[in-house]
């Protein structure tokens, strides 16, 4: 019997059996961190309530109208026979420019709806950028300390052949050999702390897997600007507060009330039942003593929204300077790192010619072959910091990756 399936079936179904070898990508990774962060339904809310307040202005009254109803007798007092029923309709109407002042709040509340659901994508950046390169730093670390026990374990193994060709003492294998278990326990070190990134990077992402492409191109010498993701959110409670106050400035006066009714009455002795309409306006005062605490409140309100848009851009400046001058460290650091590294590799390999032909003792090679492997190491810690503080730069410009 044959079982073979035609070419055209394992076309369609291959793709399907083969599992994604996409990477995720730092966009990706936001967009999964957004989803695990509490509060997404607050922007949700901001726009129900935006779209509340415009049905509010759109109403054909200012507020709920009320239906009245009221009947009077003399039935506890003379008992002569009068009666009288009132109904009517009270509706406050809008004053001049009301329904303007409330759809100006409705927009500010929209807006911020946007810059809260854009804040809250670049806070969730943030946080994947600080988890990746933790996760980046990391792995890099667990690498060289394996690398770095890999060499030792192997010079071990050429400390114990010499050793059992009598070409040096045993003290020199125990000492080669306590460098490996050292190495070892950095290494061991080194996996868990990995480890540990991983786990964290999971956390708050909800990804087991880590973007490959994660470095970052540098956005330039900018600064901040009212499009930062940060500025905006209190540009937005500053619109609010604004469109608050004006609202509450234009209804110092409460709504005048439109009065509709009609009146059906009779008076004693059985006189005839009459009937009329009644039409009235009431109109407020509109007293500053009354409206002084609200318009008050919603001066404080404004002043206290100012300060902390002033005080936002403050801190990210602050950021952003400490950025560009970490990561100006980070690139000085790192040339003097490299011009570091080529010594120590230099040193090094001069040690080792001189320990193979026995000019030098196995204490002084470990001594400088620690150097150079720290060398090694601090070369590529600054090159990932160099990384890192492009990041974070970005970040501090507001910039998240799309």
């Amino acid at each position: 019997m044959n079982t073979k399936l035609p070419g055209w079936i394992l076309a369609v179904l291959l793709p399907c059996w083969c599992p994604s070898t996409a990477a995720v990508t730092l966009a990706e990774a936001v967009d999964a961190t957004v989803l695990k962060q509490p509060g997404g339904e607050i922007a949700d809310a901001r726009l129900s309530e935006s779209r509340a307040i415009t049905h509010q202005a759109s109403s054909l009254f200012a507020r709920d109208p009320k239906f009245v109803l009221e009947h009077y007798n003399d039935g506890l007092g003379s008992s002569d026979g009068a009666r009288e029923w009132n109904a009517g309709m009270q509706a406050p109407i809008w004053l001049p420019g009301q329904r303007a002042a409330r759809r100006a709040v409705a927009q500010a509340a929209a807006g911020q709806a946007e810059a809260f659901t854009r804040a809250r994508r670049w806070n969730a950046a943030d946080l994947v950028r600080a988890r990746l390169w933790n996760v980046v730093l990391a792995r890099a670390r667990a690498e060289h300390a394996e690398a770095a026990t890999a060499e030792t374990r192997r010079l071990e193994t050429a400390v114990e052949k010499r050793v059992l060709a009598g070409d040096l003492p045993r003290s020199e294998l125990l000492l080669a050999q306590r460098e490996t278990l050292g190495r070892e326990s950095e290494l061991l070190r080194a996996n868990a702390d990995r480890g540990a990134a991983e786990e964290r990077w999971r956390y708050v992402t909800g990804l087991d897997e880590v973007p490959v492409d994660f470095q970052e191109a540098e956005a330039g010498d900018g600064g901040i600007h009212n499009d930062h993701p940060g500025v905006a959110l209190e540009l937005a409670d500053l619109e609010r507060a604004i469109a608050t106050r004006d609202r509450v400035r234009g209804e110092r006066r409460a709504s005048p009330t439109l009065s509709l009714g009609a009146r059906h009455e009779r008076g004693p002795d059985g006189e005839p039942w009459n009937d009329a309409v009644a039409l009235g306006v009431n109109v407020p005062f509109g007293l500053d003593s009354q409206s002084a605490p609200d318009v008050a409140a919603a001066e404080l309100e404004l002043l206290r929204a100012r300060a902390a848009r002033d005080k936002a851009v403050g801190v990210l400046e602050e950021n952003l300077i400490a950025a560009r001058a970490e990561l100006g460290f980070a690139r000085e650091a790192l040339e003097t790192a490299r011009r570091s590294r080529r010594l120590a590799e230099e040193s090094l390999g001069l040690q080792e010619r001189a320990f193979e032909v026995g000019e030098a003792d196995l204490f002084r090679l470990l001594q400088v072959r620690a150097q150079a492997l720290e060398a090694r190491w601090d070369e590529r810690r600054l090159e990932l910091q160099v990384g890192r503080g492009v990041a974070a730069c970005n970040q501090a410009l507001g910039i998240v990756p799309e």
